[in-house]
């Protein structure tokens, strides 16, 4: 089987919640054609109170908006994915290679 690099579509991952801070936990999201779904997920992220700082990676693949709306909702997440289906697995683990929490 071939790996497939992933595309990064952007990178600012900042700590949610401390600005620069190094964040102590990192939410990895899996977004397959998620486009209709994902803008509830990311706010919902966006509006947790936690004392220690957090990081998001969205981890995205298929054919539809998901990665420019994953951008637009959540500036702070780190995006990566690829077109075309990442199972589970390769997807989750993609995520964690891309975390600094």
């Amino acid at each position: 089987m071939t790996a497939l690099a992933p595309e990064p579509v952007g990178s600012a991952g900042r700590s949610l919640g401390c600005g620069e801070v190094p964040p102590a936990a990192t939410v990895v999201v899996l977004a397959y054609n998620a486009a209709a779904t994902i803008s509830r997920s990311l706010v919902a992220l966006a509006r947790q109170d936690c004392r220690e700082p957090f990081e998001v990676v969205v981890v995205w693949s298929g054919d539809d908006d998901t990665a420019e709306l994953a951008g637009r909702e959540l500036p702070a997440a780190r995006l990566v994915g690829q077109r075309g289906r990442l199972l589970t697995g390769a997807a989750r683990n993609l995520g964690v290679a891309h975390a600094r929490g």
